[in-house]
Order: C-alpha cells, then sequence, then structure tokens
C-alpha cells in the first residue's frame, strides 16, 4: 500500500533522531548565506597581470604596521629596512614571477613575507578571491611563519582577520585566504594561489622538488607570484634560482661574501647580514659566536652557513674546516720544492664528474690536477652542479683540463700527470675502488705508453680502517700541506662531509650536487703517504685485482 505523506515524514525522523526541523531550516539558510557573491565595498577583482605593488605596500607598512613584541623595538613603526624595500620593490613589480631573498640568519626576512601576506590580505592590495599559500621545511617553521603574521598584526591592531588553530586555510578574511603547508608532509595546494611564500627554500632536497613544482603550478591560472626566503643552504634549489638570475622575470638578491672568506672577517660578516647595518641582527651576537666557534671546530661549519650564508651542509661534520684549509695555502714564493718522495691519489671520472688527481710531497708540497669532458659545456656543466661559473674560472686559471668527447679520457689524463712528475721519487699511488679494473687495466695495457713502475693501490676514501680520512685532517690541522690556491678544492672542501660508522670511524661523502674528487683524491694521497711514513704494507700488487 502506498505510504501517505505524514508516513513518510514521520519515517524519515525516526531514521534521522539528532536532526530537527530548526536545525535543517539553519542549514538551509547557511547555504543560501554561503552562496551570496555581493562584492564587499573597496574590493577589487584581479587583473590579468600583476599591479605594482611594491611603492603602496612600503608605504602601507610604514604607516600601519607595528614591531610586535619579543623585539628591542617593540611597539615602534615596522618600517623596512632599505635592503628589504629593494627587494620588495622587486618582487612585487609587474614583469616579475620568481624572486629570492637569501641572507644570513635573523635578518627579518620572515617579517617581510608576513608584511607582503597583511598587504594582501587587509591593506591596499586586497583583492576578493586571494589566495595565498606559506610553505616550509617543516609543521614547527610553517607554524611559525603564520605565528609571525599573527603577532604583527595584533601588536597592529589589524581588523578582520581570523587564525585558525587547525585547518585549512588557517588565515581568513572576509574575502582571502591562506594555506600553511609544510614539505614534512609531503602537502600540496590543490587550488590556484596568487602568491606562494617559500621559506627557507634552501633546505629543501631533491625530494622536495615534487611539492615545489606543485606550488608553482598553482599560480598558472592566476598569473601568481612565487617569492622564496632563506639562506643559501645545501640543497640543490638555491643555487638553481641564482643561475637563473639574469631570466626574464626572475628577481634574485642575493648577499653572501667570497667563498673563501675568513670567519673572523667582520666585512664578510656584513655582505652576508645587511641586517646588521640596519640595527636588527646584532654584532655583538657575531662576535660571541665567533668567539664558541672558534673553539669547535664542528660548529665552524654552522657558522658559516647560518650566520654568512655561505654554502655547505650546516648540520654536519666538514672534513676540514676551509679555515683551516686556508692555513695551508701560500703565495707561489712560498710553495715548496718538489723534494723528496711523494705519492699520487686519483679520483676517475666519468662522463658528468671530474677526474682528479693529487701529488703529495714528503715536505708538504700538494699538486692538483683536475679534467672533464668537453661535452656538454662547462657553462652547463656549472648551471646542472649549481655552481654557476666555477669551471670556466678553473679552466681559465690553468687548474682544469677538458678533453673533447662526452667522457674523460683516463689514460691521457693519467699519461700526462705521469709525464708531469718526470725526475720525481714517486712511492706509490691509489685510485678510487670502484673504477679499480678499468685503472688497472690501463697500467696493465702495453698500448698505454705509460711507464709506471710505482706500486699501485686500488682503494677507496675509508677502506684502510678510516686512517686516509684522518691523515688529511691532521696534515691540515697542523697546516703541514702547503699549496696555491686552487677553486675546484676549495669548492669540494664545503660538500666533503664525515658520515661515520658504527664505530665512530671517519668516512669521506659528498653532500648535495658538489664535486668533492679534488678532495678524495687529497685523502687517498694522504693516507699513503700516512701508510709508508708508518712503514705499513698496503698488500696490493700493481698488477693484481
Amino acid at each position: 500500500m502506498a505510504q501517505t505523506d505524514r508516513q513518510r515524514q514521520a519515517k524519515w525522523r525516526r531514521n534521522h533522531p539528532v536532526r530537527s526541523r530548526s536545525s535543517a531550516r539553519l542549514g538551509q539558510k547557511r547555504r543560501r548565506d554561503a552562496l551570496r557573491v555581493a562584492k564587499p565595498v573597496g574590493l577589487t577583482y584581479p587583473a590579468l597581470l600583476p599591479a605594482d605593488d611594491g611603492p603602496a605596500m612600503i608605504a602601507w607598512a610604514r604607516s600601519c604596521l607595528v614591531v610586535p613584541e619579543g623585539h628591542h623595538l617593540a611597539g615602534t613603526p615596522m618600517a623596512v629596512p632599505p635592503y628589504g624595500e629593494k627587494f620588495i620593490l622587486s618582487a612585487l613589480s609587474p614583469e616579475c614571477r620568481d624572486a629570492l631573498l637569501c641572507m644570513g640568519r635573523k635578518g627579518a626576512k620572515t617579517a617581510i613575507i608576513a608584511s607582503v601576506v597583511l598587504y594582501f590580505l587587509v591593506g591596499p592590495g586586497r583583492r576578493r578571491g586571494w589566495r595565498c599559500a606559506l610553505a616550509s621545511t617543516s609543521r614547527e617553521t610553517a607554524g611559525e611563519l603564520r605565528s609571525q603574521i599573527e603577532a604583527i598584526a595584533r601588536a597592529s591592531a589589524l581588523k578582520g582577520i581570523r587564525f585558525w588553530k587547525r585547518s585549512s586555510p588557517a588565515i581568513t578574511t572576509e574575502c582571502a585566504e591562506v594555506d600553511v603547508l609544510s614539505c614534512d608532509k609531503n602537502a600540496a595546494i590543490a587550488r590556484g594561489a596568487d602568491l606562494v611564500c617559500c621559506d627557507e627554500i634552501g633546505k629543501y632536497q631533491e625530494k622536495d622538488r615534487e611539492l615545489l613544482n606543485s606550488l608553482r603550478a598553482s599560480l598558472a591560472a592566476r598569473h601568481g607570484r612565487f617569492i622564496a626566503i632563506s639562506i643559501y643552504g645545501s640543497g640543490p634549489h638555491v643555487p638553481e634560482f641564482v643561475a637563473r638570475r639574469d631570466h626574464d622575470g626572475v628577481c634574485v638578491h642575493l648577499y653572501q661574501p667570497p667563498l673563501d672568506s675568513d670567519i673572523t672577517s667582520e666585512e664578510a660578516w656584513h655582505q652576508g647580514n645587511p641586517s646588521i647595518r640596519a640595527n636588527i641582527k646584532s654584532l655583538s651576537h657575531m662576535r660571541a659566536s665567533l668567539k664558541r666557534v672558534l673553539s669547535s671546530v664542528g660548529d665552524q661549519s654552522y657558522f658559516r652557513s647560518e650566520e654568512m650564508n655561505l654554502p655547505g651542509a650546516e648540520n654536519k661534520e666538514l672534513l676540514c674546516s676551509p679555515d683551516d684549509w686556508r692555513k695551508c695555502v701560500v703565495e707561489p714564493s712560498r710553495l715548496p720544492p718538489r723534494e723528496g718522495r711523494a705519492w699520487l691519489g686519483l679520483d676517475c671520472g666519468g662522463s658528468s664528474s671530474l677526474t682528479a688527481a693529487c701529488v703529495l710531497y714528503e715536505n708538504g708540497r700538494a699538486e692538483f690536477y683536475a679534467a672533464m669532458p668537453g661535452t656538454p659545456s662547462l657553462e652547463d656543466r656549472g648551471a646542472a652542479d649549481g655552481c654557476g661559473s666555477l669551471y670556466s674560472q678553473a679552466r681559465a686559471r690553468g687548474e682544469l683540463r677538458t678533453y673533447g668527447g662526452r667522457v674523460t679520457p683516463v689514460r691521457d689524463f693519467l699519461a700526462g700527470v705521469i709525464h708531469s712528475l718526470v725526475g720525481v721519487d714517486v712511492v706509490g699511488g691509489a685510485s678510487d675502488r670502484f673504477r679499480r679494473a678499468e685503472v688497472l687495466q690501463l697500467l696493465e695495457d702495453p698500448k698505454t705508453g705509460v711507464e709506471f713502475p710505482w706500486e699501485f693501490v686500488p682503494m677507496g676514501c675509508g677502506e684502510r680502517g678510516s686512517a686516509d680520512v684522518r691523515s688529511l685532517q691532521k696534515m691540515v690541522l697542523e697546516a703541514e700541506i702547503k699549496t696555491l690556491p686552487n677553486l675546484l678544492f676549495a669548492n669540494g672542501l664545503s660538500s666533503a662531509i664525515i658520515r661515520r660508522d658504527g664505530n665512530s670511524n671517519p668516512g669521506l661523502e659528498r653532500s648535495g650536487r658538489g664535486r668533492i674528487d679534488l678532495v678524495s683524491a687529497a685523502v687517498l694521497a694522504a693516507g699513503l703517504r700516512s701508510a709508508s711514513s708508518d712503514g705499513a704494507a698496503w698488500g696490493v700488487s700493481r698488477v693484481s685485482v
């Protein structure tokens, strides 16, 4: 029998006891309110291309924003520092799509980004439907960026902003919203965005590339902007950004001293931290930190990376401090002569890496040889490795040789090194173990045309119980090595880190995309020199495999 309307309604109430007529009417009202699209007074829709918001943003921040509590300037107008104004004028110009501000720690980078976001949320730059994504390396650092925006908004008594603790979006106004993302959760933004602010991009690793690509893709439909702030760090993304600094639509503001700067140089501190002259970062803090790290070698890599904005693995143990190595670099007049016994370390490269050799003499003299294939060009290799024009400069200085083709001919390279050592009492040589068969075949082949009467040991860094690594570290710390300046070796030191086994024995490992082949060759030569001085036998004949 067919049911009446009253019977159907009674059955529905029995199946849905929680819902009442009043709640149903309330839900209908909320849906009607959500569908209203009345345009708020004073708001504009985004144009096809971004406006030139830089001058208006700087003026608005100076007149409306206040420094929050916790800073020695708390309660004063939060005027953007001069280097920040310069960056904002470039980053918020109509022609800019990608912008990077790279400088040392505690330079108000987060405050600058927070001011930009507030300008678009409640300032003159507000637009209906505006969306922003804030991304950082972890949930904690992403939350810190959100907290900075909230602190400035509350100190400045800005109205109409809501901050949500556990929701997405995390910040909302009547017409705009901000998402807070972290790459440790593999978060990505599905909807379009007008602005993406990426914090600590220098610490993003290769595994985070998918997130960055997703964030960039979210800008496509709205012709949005991508703004990144960071120290230089050890990841691949800041070097890639810097390599594109001359491209259209790319703005890079890099504050960094020369790579071979001494950590005690206050001029280098200022070059990596324009915030010192702006009275934001304390010079007394830098001096106190220097005293601490000078007595703790393990902290010097952190000081160079975080405080001076130099490339390097800030949280990892380096093979040796660049400042300790600098004591080993001498002028040509102070270089010891080619006297006494010598040992050769060889690191064979292929199509992408360096083929490198180091000759270490008994009196501490060190000579370096390096080669690369000519295809692709050194400029393209520098861009791929994130080191810019380093390879081109090294070749111009005579520190790097190129061969035709796509693979370095190890036979020709080794022959050139041996011919340059005529008259030198070379005791022995060692190669990396990964290409030991190739090297031994070259030495055994009569067609090679290279006389190699020394004992040759195929081995790897750390293969002799890490004695080779410790040998080079000891020679560097005691300034026993004397050599001429070498760009490739100095650059390799910033990527040569120590890995430790279960017994805490050190071994050599590469960080990022840096080329450590010359460093590896030096470690091998130092290990042979130490073994020979101790009277130890290597136990590997020249022709054995």
